[in-house]
Order: structure tokens, then sequence, then C-alpha cells
């Protein structure tokens, strides 16, 4: 058995490892070790995992995993859940409280199971298993339908309240069972835990606006960026495309900002967003759209960036800008969506891609200054105002986009930002935005799956001192086109599953701020052939099996795939997002059928 410091750092280890192995080999036992064939050099191949080749990890640390108590998914002695209530059931680590609705009058459900005594109430199950297993199979063998209205809305009668392990934190994570049906395999259904439909956030990107994107080619980008020209490299980092702070050198640049800001902030867009089922949008805006910068900003900065930097500043003014974001809002609250206001571009940029503002090279990151680490504080704080002037219309702030080290902790990079340092920054930064804001709106801190194990290891950030803070991450694939929906789907298991250990063993939400239904083909009824609705299905409720949500990047490109909400069609599928989002609403279930027993 190690002691407690080196396990600490197993865990870290071994949640990486567990992501893979327990995706498709769930609960592992140590019998099951004896599944995995050595493949020599003290390695294990492990042959059914979701890896997109065959994956290999040391077989010394798979063992130490699982010997050590720490490989997540094993399983594990039955604990003592023994409680009347929820309160007093929550409080006991482990322990979850299941039940039965009783807001909810459903007359079948005491058609289905005799003694729902046996069902509900303080217990350490499985929750994957008992909405499949307890509840899903059991309506399956006696015969009902679970694509039926009724069926399903009974179905979620059934709930699960997860402990946040802070007895001060009024929020519990809030499941229930529902069913959901794959369209790909012959409407194939099956029963599963997913967030509590009044909870779920059901998301769209309003991105490419403030911080623009030529990849996107939204209307007016050609305009935009005509006869626009940018340094080759800072300092030997490669810049890779035009930015917002090269349109900052021509003399019309304001002029051209505002037109495009016209062209691209339309009524019609947020009906459509409202229409298609969505409750949310998140808006991507920069530091120079919040605060002026002050002159000693760019100390330390090579001369060129900082240049450019002063060119993205000088574009036009905070008042300016302030005029079509609080369009965004007005049209926002006229059609019932809330806003999270996303930080996505800071000082110095938290990243070296061109969403910053100014793609000043790969890995050429100025953020962790003191100077721009300053400025940012002052950023959010305005972006706490202005959410404070919008009212329940806000939703919440993220702190921060894509801070740079995707890979995680044990491949950190040139440019990649210290998560130990930027964790201290997110101190300071709630604690500045709550001075405007109440405690109980949402604060988000964003992070790519490969650090949410490490985030795990830290001092929780509780309730008491900073507020409600969530957790969010991006799924992303990058790569080859893969017109294989089973395949397509298989290479995001890893990222899921870390985010459903994050979801399970910590007091934080999580939600999904972005994710892309790109990478499978042109988008092009011509010649792609991707089913894109029914990956927009499984994605849309994977994400809220274990978080709150999700919110699609983008509302709308010129390549449809990025674009699939304001995309008529993306590839040779109309995405139905109203179908994918249909939950039950919660209220009395009427039964129009009978069941045969």
């Amino acid at each position: 058995q190690p002691d407690g410091e080196t396990r600490r750092y197993l865990r870290l280890g071994c949640a990486m490892v567990e992501a893979d192995v327990v995706a498709s080999m769930a609960r592992a036992t140590y019998a099951q070790e004896q599944r995995w064939r050595v493949a020599g050099r003290g390695e294990v191949r492990v042959s059914r995992w979701p890896c997109r080749s065959t994956c290999r990890v040391p077989a010394a640390l798979l063992r130490t995993c699982i010997l050590a108590g720490v490989f997540h998914g094993r399983a594990q002695a039955s604990l003592d859940c023994a409680a009347d209530h929820e309160e007093s059931c929550l409080e006991q680590p482990g322990c979850k409280w299941f039940q039965r609705n009783p807001d909810v009058d459903c007359p079948i459900c005491d058609t289905w199971f005799v003694n729902h005594s046996a069902l509900t109430g303080c217990r350490d199950w499985d929750i994957d298993a008992y909405c499949e297993n307890t509840i899903g199979n059991h309506i399956a063998r006696i015969g009902a339908d679970m694509r039926a209205e009724e069926v399903q809305a009974a179905t979620q009668s059934y709930e699960i309240v997860l402990g946040r392990m802070e007895r001060s934190n009024p929020y519990r994570k809030r499941l229930v069972c529902s069913i959901w049906c794959d369209t790909t395999e012959r409407e194939a259904c099956r029963a599963q835990p997913r967030i509590a439909p009044e909870d779920e956030l059901k998301g769209v990107n309003y991105g490419g606006r403030f911080i623009p994107e030529r990849y996107l080619s939204l209307p007016g980008t050609d305009e935009l960026f005509h006869e626009i020209s940018r340094p080759s490299d800072i300092n030997g980092h490669r810049v890779r495309d035009l930015s917002l702070c090269d349109i900052g050198a021509a003399s019309d640049a304001g002029a051209r900002v505002a037109t495009f800001l016209d062209r691209n902030i339309q009524a019609e867009h947020f009906e459509r967003m409202a229409t298609s089922g969505f409750n949310t949008l998140r808006l991507p805006l920069g530091y120079w759209n919040l605060v002026e910068a002050p002159d000693d900003k760019h100390k330390g900065v090579p001369p060129l960036a900082a240049q450019r930097y002063e060119a993205l500043e000088s574009i036009m003014t905070v008042h300016h800008y302030r005029y079509w974001i609080n369009l965004v809002f007005k049209y926002a609250e006229r059609y019932g969506l809330r806003i999270l206001l996303d930080f996505h571009a800071a000082p110095g940029g938290q990243n070296g891609n061109v969403f910053t503002g100014c793609d000043q090279g790969k890995d050429n990151v100025f953020f962790d200054t003191e100077q721009n680490r300053e400025l940012s504080l002052k950023a959010l704080r305005a972006m706490a105002h202005l959410c404070k002037a919008h009212g329940d219309t806000c939703y919440g702030i993220e702190l921060l986009n894509e801070p740079a080290g995707s890979a995680g902790p044990f491949f950190m990079q040139e440019g990649d930002l210290r998560r130990s340092t930027l964790r201290e920054w997110y101190k300071q930064a709630i604690s500045t935005i709550r001075e405007v804001l109440p405690r109980e709106k949402p604060l988000v801190i964003n992070e790519w799956p490969a650090w949410l194990p490490w985030w795990m290891e830290q001092e929780p950030l509780t309730f008491a001192e900073f507020g409600r803070v969530i957790f969010s991450s991006h799924l992303y694939y990058f790569g080859p086109y893969i017109s294989d929906q089973q395949e397509a789907r298989r290479v995001h298991k890893h990222d899921l599953s870390l985010l459903r250990h994050f979801f399970l063993g910590t007091s934080h939400d999580v939600l999904v701020t972005e994710y892309g239904l790109s990478g499978h083909g042109s988008g092009s009824p011509e010649n792609d052939v991707f089913g894109y609705q029914s990956f927009a299905n499984w994605f849309v409720n994977e994400l809220n099996r274990y978080g709150i949500g999700s919110m699609v990047w983008n509302f709308d490109s010129a390549a449809c795939a990025w674009g699939p909400v304001g995309a008529s069609q993306v590839g040779r599928d109309v995405v139905d997002w109203r179908r994918i989002f249909n939950t039950t609403k919660s209220g009395d279930i009427e039964v129009g059928f009978a069941l045969h027993m």
C-alpha cells in the first residue's frame, strides 16, 4: 500500500489510464487483469478499448493503479449507505439518493414495479447500471415500447441525487433516468442517466463576431480582410493566419469592423436558436471589448508583437463595442435565451491562436506577466458589471478560454501555462467578480479534459468561499475525415471518460462549452454522406449524461459542419436540434395505453 503522498500522485496517472480502460472494460476487478495480455518489454496491450489505434500503458503502472485501489472503475466494497433522508444520505461519502419524483403522478410506474422501496433510498449503486439495467431492462422485458412518450416520461420520474461534498453548497447534481434512442442502429433505445431536463443547458456559440476568424467565412469576411497583410513570424514563431490585430493597422479599421458587426448580429439568428430548442448562447469577447488598455501594458513583449496588440486595441473604443454587445443581449432577451459571457481573448494571449485576437505564432504566449494578469482582472470586473446590468439574461461568466497546454500535465510544452499559477489567478478572478455578482451566479473555469485529474487533486473551490464554480471543457476531433459513425464516436470516448470521472468525483458541475460536428466530411450535400443528425444526437446526449449540458461550435459558418445551427443542412442531413433536445416536461403523466405484463 502506498503512503498518502505517493497515492496522491498515483491518482493523476491512474485517472489517465482509467479513461482509456474503463470506457470499454467498465468496473475492472482484479480478475479482469487476466484479460490483458502481456505484449513484451514490460507493457500491457489492451485490445478492446476506445483508442484510435491500439494503445499501450506500462504494465507496472496499470498493476499499481489496480492494487493501490486508485483505479476508479474497479469493484469496491459496498458502502453502508444507511439514511432515511436525502440530506443525511448525501453527507456520507460515496452515497447517492435514489427516488421516484414525489411531484410527478405516475400510475404506470406502479404497474412496472411492485416494491419501489427496493429501488429507492440511500445507496452506493452505480448510476449507469441503475438506469440501464434496473429500470430500463425491466421496462423492455415487460414489453413496453421505449419510444413511446408515456414510457419515456415515466422513466424520468426515477431520479438520482449526488452529494456536493460540502454542507454549505445548496446545489445538488440531480439526474433522471432517461430513454435515449440511437437513430443509427434501427432506433435502438436504452435508459441512461442524464441531467434533469430543467437544469440542462442547450447551448450554441455565437462566435466569430467580436473576434473574427477567417475559416468561419461569415458574411463580410472577405471585405473585412481585404488587402490586409501579416508578418511571417514573431521572433522565429511562425504566424499562421491573418488576425483582427492585422486589420487594426488599416486606416479604416473601425469602419470595417462596424460594418462586419452590423451584418453578423441579426435578430433572426436568435429566433432560429430559440425555435431550434436552444436556451443558452455563449458570447466570446476579447479584453479590448471590455477595457481600455493602459500605456505600459506591453512591457517585456517583442516590439512587433506589442505593435500588433496596440493596433488591436485602437480599432474602436469600449463604448462603441458596447452598442453591439447590448444588441446581442436585447435579442437574446426577446427570444428567451440566456448568455454565457466568455473571456475568449486575454491580454497577451492565453495561447498562440488567432481567436486571441492576434496570432503571434505557435507557443508565443504573453498572458503570464504581471501586467497582463492584472489587466485581465480589470476586464473580468467590467464583464461582471455587464452581466449584472443584464440580470437573469446573463447566465454567468467563463473566466478564460482554452489556456495553453491541451495535452495535460505529463506533456507540457514551451508556451503552456502553468496550472499552479493559473489556479491562483482564477482565485483572484473569482474574488474580483464576486465583488459585483452574487455567489449564485455561475463562474466557469475552462480546462482541457487531460487536465481534469490534476484539478481533482487540488483543494476544492468551495461554495462558501467562491460561490458557484462550474468547470467546462472542449471536445474536438482534428485529423483525417472519419466517415464511419461508430469510429467517429469512439475517438471521443477517452475525453468523455475523463469528464465522467470529474463529474462523479468532485463537487463541481461540468459543462462542455465547445464541441464540433466537423472532421467527417466537407459538409456539402453533393459529396458528404456522413450521418450528422445521428452524430449530433449521440454527442448531445453523451454530454448531458455527466454534465449540465453543452454548446455547439458554432451557430453559423460557410463550412456547414462548423455552423450546423444556422445551416439549412449539413451534408445530406437536416440537423433537427429540437428532436435531439426533446425531453418530456415535468408534470403529471397520463397513460393512454395498456401494458402487457
